[in-house]
């Protein structure tokens, strides 16, 4: 998140969580989910998948394309 052009607002990665289809961590990271979803930026379209450990609420990796 510290590059600018790459940056996604954390209320994009909380609505993320709250809506995204919620499927196991592919790299099977202990308690962590994976929340894919759609994004929209500038008008187009990304494919937002966000990495997320309930525990202790953290956002381990997002990515998006």
């Amino acid at each position: 998140m510290e590059t600018a052009g790459r940056h996604v607002p954390q209320e994009i990665l909380a609505e993320a969580i709250k809506t995204g289809k919620v499927v196991a961590d592919p790299q099977g990271a202990s308690g962590a989910m994976k929340y894919p979803t759609e994004m929209f930026e500038n008008g187009k379209k990304y494919e937002l998948e966000v990495i997320y450990r309930e525990a202790d609420k953290t956002v381990l990796h997002f990515l998006y394309k």
